[in-house]
């Protein structure tokens, strides 16, 4: 008897944990799978603004964490619930994506499942009131490096009959300066990610950077690109992609924040947050982009983490991961 109850409450808690508000008038619908491994999962969020008569443009959200960490929901930062209720209260179905995690996995595996969520949305986003016709990629970070590479390599849409130029409508990486991976093989911090996702191979490397596969004659989608005053190699790279972009006859925009007072890992947890931030200039650009406007009664960003309660929480998460 004891037992029967207990397994009640657990289907319960599984169903409300499946569908819950996210605001007043989102909806989300968590852990869709669109692949057979656990972190192959999505949540979308759609708020009643969006119907089978007026269909809404899609977001998808790429995490970061250095292809070796993060979450679709929460991670330091970042926070794909936030971006979520901001971003579908604003009049876009939004989708926050997992992908498999270093050391599971390494180069093309990451990139490869958001090429496949991609597909997944370009499928079935319409049960959601999306329009597949509208599809905008929104990465931070790690999450930056791979909506740029799958816009740039267009190998990894074409093994789903998709092309980047063709299904996506526009892209916004965020702070990453993993444009060329080459480059970064010997930054402190992020050259020991680089290496454990993607090889010390300069081969490999330049085959994995989305600044490779930018050509004159090639189409792509539109970019905004954002980067922070605070770490300067990351505007540098940032520009050196957007005028490749220009040079190929694509649109790129840059977009620079500043954080006075903050070093570059603060600055960089900043504009992770200020994606959920409706005041903030950088999210009105890119929502403008898609045709939106921020909404007032969206929630707003919150105060800055400590930096030792991010490092815990992305300790958490990569035991979670592995687990």
């Amino acid at each position: 008897m004891l037992k029967s109850i207990k397994q009640f409450f657990l289907i319960c808690l599984f169903l409300v944990m499946a569908i819950t508000p996210a605001t007043a008038s989102t909806t989300v619908k968590s852990d869709i799978q669109y692949g057979q491994d656990k972190l192959q999962a999505l949540d979308v969020y759609t708020h009643s603004q969006c119907t089978s008569s007026k269909l809404c443009p899609v977001l998808i959200w790429v995490h970061g964490g250095g292809w070796s960490n993060g979450d679709k929901t929460v991670m330091g930062g970042e926070d794909g619930t936030k971006i979520g209720a901001l971003w579908s209260a604003s009049g876009a179905v939004v989708v926050s994506i997992n992908y498999r995690l270093t050391p599971q996995v390494v180069h093309p595996a990451h990139v490869q499942d958001v090429a496949a969520a991609i597909n997944w949305v370009h499928k079935n986003i319409r049960s959601f009131n999306g329009d597949a016709g509208k599809i905008y990629l929104l990465g931070h970070s790690a999450g930056a490096h791979l909506v740029a590479l799958v816009s740039t390599d267009t190998q990894y849409l074409a093994a789903h009959g998709l092309s980047p130029a063709q299904n996506i409508s526009g892209v916004f990486p965020i702070d990453s300066a993993a444009y060329s991976l080459e480059e970064d093989l010997n930054t402190p911090i992020v050259g020991s990610r680089v290496e454990a996702a993607f090889s010390s191979d300069k081969a490999a490397l330049r085959a994995a950077s989305p600044l490779t596969h930018v050509r004159s004659g090639q189409s792509y989608p539109p970019f905004i690109l954002a980067g922070t005053v605070q770490y300067p190699k990351g505007v540098e790279s940032m520009n050196d992609m957007a005028n490749k972009l220009r040079q190929s006859g694509a649109r790129a925009e840059t977009y620079v924040a500043d954080y006075p007072g903050t070093r570059p890992f603060t600055a960089h947890r900043r504009i992770a947050e200020d994606l959920f931030n409706p005041a903030s200039p950088m999210t009105i650009k890119l929502m403008a982009a898609m045709g939106l406007r921020p909404s007032a009664s969206a929630p707003t960003a919150s105060k800055p983490a400590d930096d030792n309660s991010d490092r815990r929480r992305g300790l958490l998460l990569r035991r979670m991961n592995r687990e």
